[in-house]
């Protein structure tokens, strides 16, 4: 089983890779003017990553393999002798993974929880009237917080939005204020926060992937110049609001990670460039821009599932030995681990398994057909030993075809 996960999360590994290649080289050559649409094609393209997994088995929910009746044909492949043995070495790498994950999530949650307690050491701010009159109009009952610690402006939560404010702010022109706190008040009222937490989680799970880094970089540089643009048409002030990320642009990153911020030094220069050539699109070059990246992320994840190799076809016709219809044969197996439970109850006998050898050579869906033991794991024990095995496939008019078979596992103490 566990080498079959490692096998599974490589697999997965590479369509990601190739999903996010071929998204970028979409992404270069249908250039999308607007930030809106470039979130939403990145957005789409992690799902589309998070997705690839599952693709075979809705495939499989539409064109379900094909079971020709069953004929009273039963193949056993030579009975295995197993004999009490140490279970193999545990392989470290899904152990490593699983650490990597959790200590992502729990540096996730510790930011989260920082940001609480900044909120509880901060106090309430009244800032200019014509500031606090655009933050209320962009987003009504956001609260507006001073916390001496922070470097920058830090906007979190759900149920209650809160903006904290560093004391920089307030020593600022109101002009470069209000192009902060509307910055800030944007971020509230598109729930920005809630869509970066659920990112963090993605990208914890997958934190050993650096193309998933790479995206979701692009995710945060999209979003940053999504708000970049509605501040501008809000103001109607291009050079206060450069002047404003620049005013912020000598200073520290947050003291979390967890939070949506102003600003972060590495976009500094996409967002002023993108600020300063602004335009609106037409609504035709939008939806060829849209149209464009669509299909080159539906090819990257064609190719990406044609990757999958033999485990991802899902429509086969399954057909028994006899008529024409040639054997499997065996190329590697696997032997069963004896079950130190079923070792010290001494039982022996013969497990009959019924599985698929794909036209690849691999074994389908296993079902028990005579059971050993339930109890004690011996049942079990086959079937991830089964699952293992490789077979030169079985024939049909010269051509690979999926063969249904019966195997035999005995195991037998000596």
């Amino acid at each position: 089983m566990t080498d079959q996960l490692i096998e599974a999360i490589a697999r997965h590994s590479v369509q990601i890779g190739v999903v996010i290649a071929g998204a970028a080289l979409a992404a270069a050559v249908f250039r999308a003017a607007s930030a809106h649409v470039r979130l939403a094609y990145w957005h789409a393209v992690v799902v589309a990553c998070l997705a690839l997994p599952l693709i075979p088995y809705l495939h499989s929910m539409i064109s379900p393999i094909v079971l020709l009746p069953f004929r009273d044909v039963v193949f056993t492949v030579q009975g295995l002798t197993t004999s009490p043995s140490h279970p193999k070495a545990v392989n470290l790498l899904p152990v490593l993974l699983l650490v990597g994950a959790l200590t992502r999530g729990g540096y996730l949650a510790l930011g989260v929880s920082r940001l609480y307690h900044l909120r509880r050491l901060s106090v309430p701010i009244t800032l200019d009237k014509n500031v606090e009159n655009l933050a209320c109009a962009i987003a009504p009952g956001v609260e507006f917080r001073l916390n001496s610690s922070i470097t920058q402006p830090v906007t979190f939560g759900v149920r209650q939005p809160t903006i904290l404010l560093p004391r920089r702010l307030v020593e600022l022109p109101p002009d470069l204020q209000r192009a902060v706190v509307a910055h800030e008040a944007f971020h509230v009222v598109r729930h920005d926060w809630c869509c970066l937490l659920v990112e963090q989680v993605v990208q914890s799970l997958l934190w050993f992937h650096p193309a998933i880094w790479w995206a979701m970089n692009r995710i945060e540089l999209s979003r940053e110049e999504t708000i970049d643009e509605l501040v501008v048409r809000q103001t109607g002030n291009r050079h206060s609001y450069v002047t404003a990320l620049l005013s912020f642009a000598d200073v520290l990153p947050p003291v979390v990670p967890s939070a949506v911020t102003f600003l972060r030094r590495r976009h500094l220069a996409s967002r002023i460039k993108a600020i300063l050539t602004i335009k609106r699109s037409s609504l035709r070059w939008s939806f060829m821009t849209a149209t464009g990246l669509a299909l080159g992320l539906a090819v990257s994840v064609v190719g990406a599932v044609s990757l999958g190799g033999p485990q991802q076809r899902t429509e086969e016709t399954v057909y028994d030995p006899g008529n024409g219809v040639t054997l499997p044969k065996v190329l590697s197996e696997v032997h069963a681990v004896y079950p130190d439970a079923a070792m010290a109850a001494q039982i022996e006998g013969t497990v009959l398994m019924s599985c698929v050898v794909t036209s690849e050579g691999r074994v389908g869906t296993i079902s028990v057909v005579r059971s050993l033991d339930t109890v004690y794991g011996l049942d079990n024990a086959a079937i991830d030993a089964l699952s293992q095995w490789r077979f030169n496939p079985g024939t049909k008019d010269g051509k690979p075809v999926a063969v249904r078979v019966h195997v035999e596992m005995t195991f037998t103490l000596k």
